[in-house]
């Protein structure tokens, strides 16, 4: 590496640390009416089309066509071309945001193919840092372990602290649709990357939405959270089933201080909870020489070892039936796995101090803990053989989003909530929900077979 490229990697280390769809390939013919037609071209005629009438009408062919074979609608939905092959392999689209119109800028692998799919890195960008350096330092830190790798950074990152505008938090979900739109990626091998303040950011997006990520990699960062003693308990549970690497800087007969003292502490406290927790977290301290002279020396210095990297990159995103607990604080946050809250119950939290006041007697960290969980909302869901248990906090609505697999649709299911029976039917999948909810995710890998929704009253306890 040059002298001049590397001291523009180092710049991105120590900074304050579209949604267009590309043109898609010419469709194959729409098919004819029987029940013989290809059911994969007209499942891109569907997807492929502005129009909701001409989406309508598809959607009742594919129907016919299907015949209620979920399986082979499934299958079909997994080998469709709706990418295009791609000019450059670098270059930006654009990505609408709640924030305005937002650049993001990727960069594609050498054996980047439009029909297969491809795991990809998002790296965010610190304060002030461009995307470019983002991109530059997730290669420079990771090296050939994501040579295969999309590698995409938005302009900015998504907003994703602990207290943001109530608007901006759904961000992080529309960049992820809109790049799923644009690239042929597997879902299931989405990563994060952070480094420095941006590193921050990666903690809280992983602990706000997990479900949509296979891992993240923090370097230089930690979650800034409230009382983080008593708070990281709380939410770092959301990670029970998303690893997380987290690395950072020591260094030998050296004090730290300000935002390095904040780092290495925070760090490890963390990892010593998520120990005890069983939780996936893996950390290490990083130690920089030293009779370090350069910049770029103390760049390699702290990088992730080669072990760790194939270690949090050799995981996929969890199973789509697997059990759900998730705390979060604004009603986009209230979606995990197969299960989201439509309707939050009272106001949203929205003041951006907590503060708290004990009394001299009693249990300080449980008062401060239970008081965070009063503020916060919850959910939580399981599967029994055919019951579905749920327990909410501050959810007014929710609705199950079943993928395959989950129960049987040829016998009843009992869905409890808070310790009430919801429902007790048999949940048929369908055809039009398939359709849907792919096109509104854009999401081929992770299919919602059935959806079931209901209200959730205020009892005397607040759920």
């Amino acid at each position: 590496m040059t002298n001049a490229c590397r001291s523009f990697v180092w710049m991105g280390l120590i900074g304050a640390f579209s949604t267009s769809l590309a043109a898609a390939p010419p469709g194959r013919s729409d098919g004819a009416d029987s029940p013989e037609a290809d059911l994969v071209p007209l499942l891109e005629s569907y997807f492929k089309s502005d129009d909701s009438r001409r989406q309508l009408d598809l959607g009742k062919r594919i129907e016919r066509v299907v015949g209620g074979d979920l399986a082979r609608l499934s299958d079909a939905l997994g080998r469709l071309d709706l990418w295009a092959a791609p000019t450059a392999p670098t270059g930006t689209f654009t990505c609408g945001t709640t924030g305005g119109a937002l650049p993001v800028h990727f960069t594609l692998p050498e054996s980047y193919d439009a029909t297969k799919r491809h795991p990809m890195m998002l790296c965010l960008p610190g304060a002030g840092v461009p995307a470019q350096r983002a991109l530059a330092a997730a290669e420079v830190m990771l090296g050939e372990a994501t040579r295969d790798f999309v590698r995409v950074a938005p302009g900015r990152a998504p907003a994703g602290g602990f207290h943001q505008p109530v608007d901006t938090t759904t961000e992080l979900e529309q960049i992820m649709k809109a790049t799923r739109r644009h690239f042929h990626l597997d879902t299931d091998r989405v990563f994060l990357f952070g480094l420095g303040d941006s590193a921050d950011t990666a903690w809280m997006l992983a602990i706000n939405r997990p479900d949509l990520f296979a891992g993240a990699i923090c370097v230089s960062g930690y979650p800034p959270l409230p009382y983080p003693e008593q708070s990281y308990p709380v939410m770092l549970a959301n990670l029970r089933r998303l690893p997380v690497l987290t690395v950072w800087m020591a260094g030998p007969g050296q004090v730290p201080s300000g935002r390095r003292l904040r780092v290495a502490s925070h760090n490890e406290a963390i990892v010593d909870f998520a120990s005890k927790a069983s939780l996936p977290i893996r950390g290490a301290a990083r130690e920089v020489p030293a009779d370090v002279e350069t910049a770029t020396e103390a760049a390699d210095a702290i990088k992730p070892s080669v072990d760790d990297v194939r270690w949090l990159l050799g995981h996929r995103r969890t199973a789509a039936t697997s059990p759900v607990s998730h705390w979060f604080r604004y009603p986009s946050y209230g979606k995990a796995g197969w299960i989201e809250q439509t309707a939050f119950l009272g106001d949203v939290w929205t003041a951006e101090q907590l503060a708290i006041a004990t009394a001299s007697a009693g249990d300080r960290d449980t008062f401060i803990a239970d008081t965070i969980k009063s503020k916060l909302a919850f959910i939580e869901a399981t599967v029994e053989r055919q019951t579905i248990r749920i327990t909410t906090l501050r959810c007014g609505r929710v609705e199950l989003l079943l993928p395959m697999g989950l129960v049987d649709s040829s016998r009843p299911v009992t869905i409890m909530c808070n310790g009430k029976r919801r429902a007790e039917r048999a949940i048929k999948p369908s055809v039009s929900t398939m359709l849907e909810t792919a096109s509104t995710a854009w999401e081929f890998q992770r299919l919602t077979a059935a959806r079931v929704s209901f209200s959730i009253r205020a009892d005397s306890d607040g759920r």
